[in-house]
C-alpha cells in the first residue's frame, strides 16, 4: 500500500491590528480587511493571531482566534442564541450573570450554598405550599408586617412572648387565654 504525500502548506493566518466593524489583519503577504465568520465565536481583539479564509476575489473571513494577544476572551453570539444539550455544566471560580430580565423554568430547582443573599426592591412569591425549616435562629426585621390568613393561624412554641410599646390588641368573637 502506498500513501501519497502532498506538500503541506501553512494555513492562512494574520495578526489583528484594528477591531472596529471590519478587522484589519496583517498577514505574511500584506494586510487585508476581514470579518468574523459565523463560526468564530471568540471576538477577535488587537494582537490576536487568527485563522483566515482567503477565497479568490471574495470576502476574507476570520475563521478562528488561534492565539489571544492580551485581555479577556469575549464570545460574540447572534442576537438570539440557544444552547441545547442533554446535560450542561458550567464551572468557574467566580460566575457573574447580568441581564435586564431573566427567567428560569424547570421541573425541579435546587440551590446549595454556604450563604445566599437576595437584594431587591420588591420580592413576590407564590406557591401552592411552602415548607421551611430553620434549625437555629430565624429573624425578620421589618418596618411593618401584616399576616393575612384565610382560615387557621396556629403558632406552637415552648415559650412565647409578644411585646408592644404602646398597644397590644386581641380581637375576636371569642378569646380564650389559658
Amino acid at each position: 500500500m502506498t500513501v501519497s504525500t502532498q506538500q503541506q502548506t501553512e494555513a492562512p493566518w494574520g495578526i489583528v491590528e484594528s477591531s472596529d466593524e471590519a478587522y484589519w489583519v496583517n498577514t505574511p503577504d500584506g494586510g487585508c480587511l476581514a470579518r468574523p465568520a459565523a463560526s468564530c465565536l471568540m471576538q477577535p481583539e488587537r494582537g490576536d493571531k487568527v485563522l483566515l479564509s482567503l477565497p479568490a476575489g471574495g470576502v476574507v473571513y476570520i475563521l478562528a482566534v488561534l492565539e489571544r494577544g492580551t485581555g479577556d476572551a469575549v464570545l460574540s453570539l447572534p442576537e438570539r442564541t440557544s444552547l441545547r444539550a442533554p446535560a450542561l455544566q458550567i464551572e468557574a471560580h467566580e460566575l457573574h450573570l447580568r441581564s435586564r430580565s431573566a427567567t428560569i423554568e424547570a421541573n425541579s430547582l435546587a440551590m446549595h450554598a454556604r450563604e445566599a443573599e437576595t437584594v431587591a426592591d420588591t420580592v413576590r412569591q407564590h406557591a401552592r405550599a411552602v415548607y421551611r425549616r430553620t434549625d437555629e435562629l430565624e429573624e425578620v426585621h421589618a418596618g411593618r408586617m401584616r399576616i393575612v390568613v384565610d382560615t387557621i393561624h396556629s403558632i406552637r412554641c415552648t415559650l412565647g412572648r409578644w411585646i408592644a410599646k404602646t398597644l397590644a390588641k386581641v380581637d375576636g368573637d371569642q378569646v380564650h387565654l389559658g
